[in-house]
């Protein structure tokens, strides 16, 4: 019986194993959605769908966000983010929009359509880097 005591935490006076203490935090954020959820459906309810889902969509990013800073560390391992994928991500989105600019302006395209073939154009080269040239971790 003291070795389940003492292989317990207290958190804001409750006893919990260590592991679920460890994650009490996503735990708290996961009560803080659901509490989005409450609020964003009552904004829908009582000033519209369109207004309910603003409402909601901005508290989960904002809850969301909040919660990748408090765990950045954890969020780097678990993604395997370092400098090398976050300077390719950088490079893939200023290209779709290189491109996307030459389809408009230069080709005329439609806004949609220059979208969907910048994006396919800078996806197959930077698909087409990663087979030949795999990045060095």
């Amino acid at each position: 019986m003291k070795s389940m005591i003492s292989s317990t935490k207290i958190y804001n006076s409750i006893e919990m194993p260590p592991s679920l203490a460890k994650n009490m935090r996503c735990t708290s954020c996961g009560w803080l959605l659901g509490s989005s959820l409450v609020i964003a459906t009552t904004v829908g309810v009582l000033c519209g769908i369109m207004n309910g889902f603003w409402t909601g969509l901005g508290l989960s990013l904002a809850l969301t966000s909040v919660w990748t800073v408090m765990n950045l560390e954890a969020v780097k391992e678990s993604l395997g983010i370092n400098p090398l994928k976050i300077t390719s991500w950088i490079i893939f989105v200023l290209l779709t929009i290189l491109f996307y600019v030459i389809f408009t302006e230069t080709f005329q395209f439609p806004s949609v359509g220059s979208l969907i073939l910048a994006t396919i154009t800078a996806g197959f080269g930077w698909w087409s880097y990663y087979t030949l040239e795999p990045a060095k971790t």
